[in-house]
């Protein structure tokens, strides 16, 4: 990619987002009370700390950024976001499977292991699609990418809830499982191409400032 085209690359993950300087603190609006009720259906000293340090971390982080928000900060504050809400939705799931008394741990740790597992291979369609950007139109690699990347990643969530869990009978859990989980591999594509934009923005210095609509 020459300049010209990351630079391209970066102005359209601008335009093309919604992302607003107050939207700093709207994953925390989400966070704070899928916490509370996480914490109500079950809680243990880990889950505490797990759920306390990650809101202090969206508090602080949201304060920052919004106090003094660039370019690269604000692909930053996208991407923080998004890691603070998969690390309490993972603990919501936790405390609703233990509330219901179907919680296992090899069935966790598969899940957990997907979503670490994911992260290289997101970041390789995000490397591969800003290579590939065309403002006008979507990168086929994108589509079959993430289109692959979530029918695996939903397949692979199934088979752990049959076998792992048990949970066959239970088709409600499967399926809301699954579309979460979904969810939370397409959530990294966004956390990832906000960071690979932070990076080329910092590496090549782009020099572009945010429009007076979004601050």
């Amino acid at each position: 990619m020459d300049r010209k085209s990351i630079e391209s690359y970066v102005r359209y993950g601008i335009k093309s987002s919604r992302f607003l300087k107050s939207t700093c603190f709207a994953v925390l609006l989400i966070n704070i009370p899928l916490a509370v009720i996480a914490l109500n259906m079950y809680s243990d000293a880990a889950l505490i700390g797990v759920v306390a340090g990650t809101l202090i971390l969206n508090v602080i982080t949201a304060f920052v950024f919004y106090a003094k928000l660039s370019v690269i900060s604000w692909f930053l504050s996208q991407a923080t976001q998004g890691v603070y809400l998969a690390i309490i939705y993972d603990c919501f799931m936790l405390s609703f499977y233990k509330m219901l008394d179907v919680f296992v741990w090899s069935d966790y740790a598969v899940t957990i292991a997907l979503q670490v597992i994911a992260i290289p291979f997101v970041l390789i369609i995000v490397i591969l699609s800003a290579r590939k950007h065309n403002k006008n139109k979507v990168p086929k690699v994108l589509k079959i990418g993430l289109s692959a990347g979530a029918s695996i990643y939903a397949v692979s969530s199934i088979i752990s809830k049959v076998f792992l869990a048990n949970l066959s009978i239970n088709v409600v859990i499967i399926i809301m499982n699954v579309i979460l989980n979904v969810a939370i591999f397409l959530m990294w594509y966004a956390v990832l191409s906000a960071l690979y934009r932070a990076y080329l923005t910092k590496r090549y210095k782009l020099d572009i400032v945010l429009e007076p609509s979004i601050l």
